[in-house]
């Protein structure tokens, strides 16, 4: 079976287009002798490269340049003398190996750390360090060494649809910088720098100077951890972190505080008053720092002035950590509130989150409720149909208990189960609380966050049967058990599983599934590369639970002792491709084709 190229050909890439030969004028015989000599010059390139002396090569390349510029060969004279220079110089050019640390490192550190870095790290990606870029992150592995046009990363630099290209809401890479990237990866993605868990680029640049950190003594009036970090992170860290600073000062760490920006008298201990940071944040008129934002309080303010004057010491438990995990977020905060709950106040958390929701999505609409041991089932179904629903719920959590193991209770607080009788108020429940639309084909979707700070399924009970396509409101509630039982806590699984799984968990028979082999197939087909399957796909809603169900049905084939590891490893292990290769012994690649095969079985 073969699957459609990707958008970028590095071959494609690498080609440079040279304009046709024009010999309107000829070139002196002595020009064409110096670009005679030039051509044999750059084919000299390729032995100093075999000998690993790139630095000379690159000095020949760009002496060629230099001769070929001070030439000044004009259009109309350009002739086949100066065409071939021209090839044999991109011969030349194409053989310099590209530099992860020089080359590479650059174009990433501009583009995209800024969301996939150490302070935050968007989809479990972090590039801010080689092992990260290797690693990959929720969606799979980054790069294919020597295969650049199946690599994630490259089909997300060059996807055509921007929602799905990155860097996120900004132009397309320029060619150069996407050719640099996949030139790279064609020469085998090899890591040229000193540390592969260091940031990237740092073998190119001098390390940072050593800074004298004084430890608190308890003498203090200011703590740095509990007054004058919070100010950092919330205000300043956006503009002062990263490879490339503003101003050169960063503040991930309190050595990078300690060391300044580039006026190299940003913090002075002891004397606020020669400390660039207080006349930035206090002295100026109108003040400067932070800008386009609200000003910090007075009281801030004095409190970094405080710090800086009793000798800027520091009061944290480990110098090296950042200062962003020195201060708390407010789903930090939250986590933390969560953990001190009591099964009780979960239970009662629960109760108050479904009058909420209700009330948001259909206020004119009474509901009712009915309480289990494990579901709060809420909705305008009438009584009969919410206890009936309450019943299915626990006997599908029962049969999933018994079929995978695991603990009686599954939630704390229970699932809250929301079941609409209309289908405008199911459509207004995602409209008003998740802000998206509904697609015609969906009826039913599963919310379960970290922590369990929210736990509910939500589905339109349309209490029809089951079809040849579709499946039956009982199936339907199945599923969402089904799938709120496997994140159940709170982890953020594929979604091919979790809708896969549903699916065949939801009591369909094999009947069933085998009918959408077909389908599963041609949107199987339709993906570049089969292990993209593995990377969450753009499927439709439609085809992620049919090609789910297709592809769990087959893991499941493996043995359910392997599957249970599976979802275990991912977890705690958000790179599916490795959870694949550790649990199936098998590429995840070679894993994907094999499921492929066997839909057209």
């Amino acid at each position: 079976m073969r699957y459609r190229s990707a958008a970028f050909s590095i071959q494609l890439l690498l080609i440079v287009i040279l304009p046709a030969a024009t010999v309107t004028g000829a070139l002196p015989r002595e020009v064409r002798r110096e670009l005679s000599q030039m051509s044999k010059k750059a084919k000299t390139v390729s032995r100093l490269v075999r000998k690993k002396k790139i630095d000379e090569a690159k000095a020949v390349i760009e002496e060629l340049n230099q001769q070929v510029t001070a030439l000044n060969i004009t259009t109309d004279e350009r002739d086949r003398a100066w065409t071939g220079f021209q090839k044999q110089l991109e011969r030349a050019r194409n053989v310099i190996p590209v530099s992860f640390e020089s080359d590479v490192a650059p174009i990433l550190t501009a583009n995209c750390t800024r969301c996939h870095g150490r302070e935050r790290a968007d989809a479990n990606l972090r590039l801010d360090t080689f092992n990260g870029l290797r690693r990959g992150g929720r969606n799979g592995v980054l790069l294919l060494p020597r295969n650049p046009a199946n690599s994630l990363v490259m089909g997300r630099l060059t996807a055509s649809n921007e929602q799905q290209r990155m860097p996120r809401n900004a132009e397309r890479l320029p060619d150069d910088e996407l050719n640099t990237i996949g030139k790279w990866i064609a020469g085998g993605a090899i890591f040229d720098g000193d540390d592969q868990d260091a940031p990237i680029g740092q073998s190119t640049k001098d390390p940072p100077a050593k800074v004298d950190i004084v430890l608190a003594d308890g003498s203090e009036t200011v703590s740095f951890q509990g007054d004058v970090a919070p100010v950092l992170v919330n205000f300043c860290l956006r503009c002062h972190r990263g490879n490339d600073p503003r101003g050169g000062f960063s503040i991930v760490t309190i050595s990078d505080v300690l060391r300044g920006g580039d006026t190299g008298n940003t913090i002075v201990p002891g004397d606020s008053g020669s400390s660039y940071l207080w006349q930035l944040v206090g002295l100026q008129d109108p003040i400067k720092m932070p800008p386009g934002q609200a000003l910090l309080k007075r009281s801030q303010a004095q409190a970094i002035k405080r710090w800086i004057n009793e000798g800027a010491h520091f009061d944290g438990n480990d110098i090296k950590a950042t200062l962003r995990s020195m201060v708390p977020t407010a789903s930090e905060k939250e986590a933390g509130n969560l953990a001190a709950m009591s099964d009780e106040d979960f239970a009662r958390r629960r109760i108050e989150q479904a009058a909420t929701m209700w009330k948001r999505t259909a206020p004119r609409e009474d509901a009712g409720s009915v309480t289990t041991g494990n579901f709060y089932v809420y909705g305008n179904v009438g009584t009969d149909r919410l206890t009936q629903i309450s019943k299915l719920a626990e006997t599908q959590l029962k049969r999933l208990q018994d079929q995978y193991g695991g603990n009686k209770t599954s939630w704390r607080g229970r699932l809250i189960i929301v079941a609409n009788q209309n289908r405008f108020e199911y459509t207004e429940f995602n409209k008003v609380l998740l802000n998206r639309r509904t697609p015609p084909e969906v009826h039913g979707h599963v919310v379960i966050t970290g922590q369990l700070a929210t736990a509910y399924a939500v589905f339109h009970d349309r209490n029809n049967k089951n079809s040849a396509t579709e499946l039956s409101s009982d199936q339907q509630l199945n599923s969402l058990v089904a799938q709120a039982w496997l994140i159940r806590d709170g982890s953020v699984l594929p979604n091919w599983l979790q809708q896969g799984f549903g699916m065949t968990e939801s009591g369909v028979d094999a009947k069933f599934l085998s009918q959408l082999k077909p389908q599963a197939l041609q949107a199987a087909r339709r993906l570049r590369s089969p292990v993209e399957l593995f990377n969450n796909a753009s499927f439709s809603p439609t085809d992620t639970r049919i090609v789910g169900a297709m592809l769990t049905r087959f893991l499941l084939t493996q043995g359910k002792t392997k599957f249970k590891e599976f979802v275990n490893t991912l977890r705690s292990e958000s790179n599916t491709a490795e959870a694949i290769i550790s649990i199936y012994g098998q590429p995840a690649d070679t894993v994907a084709r094999a499921f492929v095969s066997s839909l057209s079985r």
